[in-house]
């Protein structure tokens, strides 16, 4: 059974290593995947937040029901797009990592373990229709205005960084930047400007999006 919601609320939560956090359903657990190794080019796991919902606002949701509950959670904001996903339960599987946070293994194991939050610590939440630019078939096409020369799609990379035309930007730097992007209507086309990095100017990048 599916649990549908909004895509427009959706938010997706990418890890430092630039993958994504997914319950596989069928071991029930949480793990981080790449995201052309998402099932159905999206990612199982959803945070849910609602301001009506005054004792729990932020909520973990999986995209397939399995029995298995999930960590309740209360994000930590950090430097820049990041936060930490603190485990709050009081009872249950994860109730002895209460007050501890997610922490994400470079084989892509999730443990709940951690008493700090550092590197392998950070998440940052993006809006899923930002986020899709970073999964196969978005149907994004860019080029370089100037020279006319085509730039490969954004790739997010360790450290909640995004490799873009050769740059490796931090994501608080480039978030407008995607959300443009993921903003573009099926047969759209715009100039968007890739902001300077170190000693690499300005870009005016034609971002287009393939009709339906």
């Amino acid at each position: 059974m599916r649990q549908e919601q909004n895509s427009d609320r959706e938010i997706w939560l990418m890890d430092y290593f630039g993958r994504f956090l997914h319950n596989d359903p069928h071991h029930d657990r949480i793990v981080a995947l790449a995201p052309d190794t998402c099932p159905d080019g999206k990612p199982g796991l959803i945070l849910d937040i609602d301001p009506q919902r005054a004792d729990v606002p932020f909520v973990l949701v999986k995209r397939t029901t399995a029995p298995m509950p999930l960590p309740q959670i209360e994000p930590v904001t950090l430097k820049g797009a990041a936060i930490a996903l603190k485990i709050t339960d009081r009872t249950g599987p994860y109730v002895d990592s209460r007050n501890c946070f997610f922490s994400s293994q470079p084989d892509g194991e999730v443990q709940f373990d951690r008493s700090r939050h550092e590197g392998w610590e950070c998440y940052a939440p993006i809006p899923a229709r930002t986020a899709r630019i970073f999964f196969p078939g978005n149907g994004i096409s860019l080029r370089d205005k100037s020279s006319g020369l085509q730039i490969p799609a954004p790739q997010p990379e360790t450290g909640l960084s995004v490799l873009m035309a050769g740059r490796t930007y931090p994501l608080d730097l480039i978030s407008p930047f995607l959300t443009q992007l993921g903003a573009l209507s099926p047969g759209e086309s715009s100039h968007l400007v890739l902001p300077a990095l170190n000693d690499h100017p300005q870009l005016t990048v034609v971002a287009s999006r393939r009709p339906v």
